[in-house]
């Protein structure tokens, strides 16, 4: 079983660009986490929603949504039993925590839709950055 206290998390707070000029901008978006595994989570910050894989025990505090692994071993990141997709209100910024359990790799974005369908094509170029805090 694992210890928790020996379990590392880091914090990202992510924001989205305008890829000509840099400026924040604000979208509603959907989030997908996966690769979530070796008993893994992750907490999304004022997220309104989740769909969660089925791998996944979900709980919300009231300025989290949080998705716990249950796999004691290895996943492949496009498995949707170990991803999570959150939505998240109009925002530019989000903050998420990913606790690595015995492993630490996740997935943020590039993950095939529940259901089969390979991510829409880009239509437009959002870049974003991410800072640990």
């Amino acid at each position: 079983m694992n210890d928790p206290s020996r379990e590392a998390s880091v914090t990202y707070k992510v924001e989205f660009l305008d890829h000509l000029t840099g400026s924040s901008i604000s979208l509603f978006p959907i989030i997908g986490i996966g690769d979530l595994d070796f008993y893994q989570s992750v907490a999304v910050d004022n997220a309104l929603r989740v769909l969660p894989g089925s791998g996944l025990s979900i709980s919300k505090s009231a300025s989290s949504i949080l998705a716990k692994s249950n796999f004691s071993g290895d996943t492949k990141n496009d498995d949707p039993r170990s991803q999570a997709w959150f939505l998240l209100p109009n925002c530019s910024t989000f903050n998420y925590t990913f606790k690595g359990g015995r492993a630490a790799w996740q997935e943020l974005g590039n993950l095939s839709m529940p259901g089969g369908n390979k991510p829409l094509p880009k239509t437009t170029s959002i870049n974003f950055h991410y800072d640990t805090t």
